[in-house]
């Protein structure tokens, strides 16, 4: 049992479960978009923003992303960049991509270990021990996942656990 009724003791129904499984992924394509789109605006105003040559303003800088990651067209009034912490932050600059480069890193390695067959869940085991394990902080990142999975990361996996594909 799941969860039981506070009082009576009574299980979730199975209908309840069913929608509420059904309704893990609401809105998932929207909120990926806005991820990215905060991850965009990071990058773009640390990396290509210049606020003493440009005549542009950070809104201005968000506007013109949000443009780009978003269904809806952009509210002229939008001042979320000033709340958005992430960006003002001493050791933080460019980094929020992080965190949808990670779930992608996490997605494409779990889907590794997506199959049944002990011996091949134990392959990957043992190479997940012999290159991450062993070799990251000795090598690049990059290199050692790709030593790892034998590629460089993809999104499909991330895709999928969006419900996505």
């Amino acid at each position: 049992m799941i969860s039981g009724h506070v009082e009576t003791g009574d299980p979730l129904p199975d209908d309840l479960i069913d929608k509420m499984l059904a309704a893990r992924n609401f809105k998932a394509a929207t909120n990926l978009l806005y991820q990215l789109r905060l991850g965009a605006t990071d990058m773009a105003l640390h990396h290509h923003y210049d606020p003493y040559s440009s005549d542009k303003t950070i809104f201005d800088v968000q506007q013109s992303i949000v443009e780009s990651f978003s269904v809806r067209p952009p509210c002229d009034q939008d001042m979320h960049i000033c709340s958005f912490s992430h960006l003002f932050t001493l050791t933080y600059g460019a980094g929020y991509y992080a965190y949808i480069w990670s779930d992608m890193l996490a997605a494409d390695t779990a889907a590794c270990f997506d199959t049944t067959d002990k011996a091949e869940w134990q392959r990957w085991g043992r190479r997940f021990r012999d290159s991450v394990l062993a070799k990251l902080g000795i090598l690049e990142p990059m290199a050692v996942y790709k030593l790892f999975r034998g590629r460089a990361p993809q999104t499909d996996a991330l895709l999928a656990r969006y419900g996505l594909q």
